[in-house]
C-alpha cells in the first residue's frame, strides 16, 4: 500500500487503479455528506480514516468483510479537507488477520 500511496501522489490527476485486498476493521457512517469512513487492515498494517462515498460499493461494507480495493484517489470534501477516497467491492474470501504493528491515519 505504501508504494500505491507514493504512486498516487506522483500522478497528475491524483487517481489510480488498485487491486489489493483488505479486511474491514471499523466502519463509521458520516450521514451528513453520504460518506463512509473505514479502517482497513492489510497484513500487519492498519489504515485509518479512508473515505468511501455511499453507493460506490454495494453492499455497504461491514466489519470483518474483505474489501477488494479497485480505485483510490485524493479529493477535497465539502469542508475543503483533503481526503483519501477509495472504491471497491466486497469479495467472498478469507484473509488471515495479523496483529497490527504499524498504523497510518488519514483522518484530519
Amino acid at each position: 500500500m505504501e508504494a500505491l500511496l507514493n504512486h498516487l501522489l506522483q500522478t497528475e490527476d491524483k487517481i489510480i487503479a488498485v487491486n489489493e485486498r483488505f479486511i474491514v476493521k471499523n466502519i463509521e457512517m458520516k450521514n451528513e455528506f453520504d460518506l463512509i469512513q473505514l479502517d482497513l487492515q492489510q497484513n500487519d498494517i492498519l489504515y485509518q480514516g479512508l473515505v468511501m462515498i455511499k453507493g460506490t460499493t454495494f453492499p455497504i461494507p461491514k466489519k470483518a468483510d474483505i474489501l477488494l480495493l479497485e480505485k483510490m484517489y485524493l479529493k477535497y470534501n465539502e469542508n475543503f479537507e483533503l481526503k483519501l477516497y477509495i472504491e471497491g467491492k466486497i469479495i467472498k474470501e478469507k484473509l488471515i488477520t495479523l496483529e497490527v504493528n504499524k498504523t497510518y491515519n488519514f483522518e484530519n
